[in-house]
């Protein structure tokens, strides 16, 4: 009797004892009270002085204000005049450098008040998810939005503060919108916080990020760990319809744009068409290649580059005339030496190998220049080396194709890699 007492005993205090070990060691599952990864979401910087309202500033701006080397301003462009208006227009300022994922913000963008609720509560939790930072006295911090992950359905996953929401003007709503949407991406990549994506906000609603080169933008998207290499956007060298060319009716054309398109992290790039004109039609391999139609019109069409995770655009323009009746202009002038196939490095430097005297050539952007004479009817061969700074050389021949007294130029590439002088970046 004594023995089954005690051993009752004991069970009831091993009970207690494992509860009390559970509340006093929260699982890993748990927040963890370490002021930056309790939750996700949006806040606001508060200041009020004496006898003045308050000022309310977004935290991204703020942050940005502090944190960067340069007077930060954010523009959402003079004829934006709704929410929706100004997202998309910061999203066309970063659609330059990464287009995919323009496409992906905008339509999170476009359903977010569907995935919104508004609530009167005088605050909200905070989420001490947003890191620390210089705070001015009379100053705080308050929660603006919170954002949650949905278990059920009908749950909402952004509640939003509406007394701070209705004292934000438009820009900096809009720019909230987009805070929310770029920071669910970056949940979903496994942020622990919201540092990153503040200042990646402030960029994409500033003049600044015009200032950046597709290599800088790359390098800053890796290094917030908002991208792979692989999800690095192909990069257009040149758009290799930037020139005064001239192709006539009837007249077979082609150009392999593969020359002028390559992927930071040397992926195979296979083309897209996006919009053509009936008489073009480009393969995957980027074969570009049609007979033009229709009398003194420019074509413009839309190519697209990918490695099959981020694609790229650029628009093509091809002006055509009936060069039976038009005289052509035959000031010719294309930058057809400058391509993907030689390492980024810079300068490059271009050099006459052999052929006629009547093509000229820029040594150090590799545009090309001529008047064929009358004697030029036929193929005209001509052989360039190219060079990356000490890296490589790459071996051009050239075929200019004069048909008649000057009326069509056509062009033929044939490429080489001679051997390398140098480690390659």
């Amino acid at each position: 009797m004594i023995v089954e007492l005690v051993s009752k005993s004991f069970l009831a205090a091993l009970v207690v004892l494992l509860m009390c070990l559970g509340c006093s060691n929260p699982s890993s599952n748990a927040p963890q009270l370490d002021g930056y990864e309790v939750g996700n979401g949006g806040v606001v910087y508060v200041c009020q002085s004496a006898g003045n309202a308050p000022t309310i500033e977004l935290l991204d701006f703020y942050r940005a204000k502090v944190k960067l080397n340069q007077s930060y301003v954010f523009d959402f462009g003079t004829n934006s005049k709704t929410i929706a208006e100004k997202v998309s227009f910061a999203l066309t300022r970063l659609r330059r450098l990464d287009e995919t994922r323009v496409d992906f913000y905008q339509r999170e963008a476009s359903r977010f008040f569907d995935r919104a609720k508004f609530v009167d509560e005088a605050s909200l939790p905070d989420t001490r998810d947003y890191g620390d930072l210089p705070v001015r006295a009379g100053c705080s911090v308050q929660q603006l939005v919170i954002q949650n992950q949905p278990v059920v359905n009908g749950e909402v996953q952004f509640l939003i503060n509406n007394g701070l929401w209705a004292k934000l003007d438009t820009d900096r709503q809009a720019a909230t919108i987009l805070h929310e949407i770029i920071y669910e991406d970056a949940i979903f990549r496994g942020q622990k916080n919201s540092l990153n994506v503040q200042l990646l906000v402030a960029l994409i609603c500033s003049p600044i990020l015009d200032t950046y080169s597709q290599l800088e933008y790359n390098q800053m998207m890796i290094r917030a760990g908002m991208a792979t290499v692989h999800e690095q956007s192909p990069v257009w060298e040149r758009n290799p319809f930037q020139v005064d060319g001239i192709y006539c009716d009837g007249m077979p054309f082609s150009l392999d744009l593969s020359l002028y398109a390559s992927h930071p992290a040397k992926d195979l790039l296979s083309f897209l068409p996006v919009s053509l004109p009936a008489w073009l039609s480009v393969d995957s391999g980027g074969l570009l290649q049609g007979v033009p139609e229709g009398t003194r019109a420019t074509s413009s069409a839309f190519i697209r580059a990918t490695n099959g995770v981020a694609y790229s655009d650029v628009e093509v323009r091809l002006e055509t005339m009936d060069c039976a009746k038009e005289p052509l202009i035959i000031e010719w002038r294309a930058g057809i030496l400058q391509h993907g196939a030689l390492p980024m490095a810079m300068p490059r430097r271009y050099a006459k190998l052999d052929g006629p005297d009547w093509l000229f050539y820029n040594a150090r952007s590799g545009d090309l220049s001529g008047t064929p004479p009358l004697t030029a009817v036929g193929d005209n061969t001509f052989s360039f080396q190219a060079t990356a700074e000490t890296y490589s050389n790459l071996d051009i021949k050239l075929i200019i194709h004069v048909v008649s007294s000057a009326t069509q130029i056509s062009l033929q590439i044939e490429k080489e890699q001679s051997a390398s002088r140098g480690n390659r970046p």
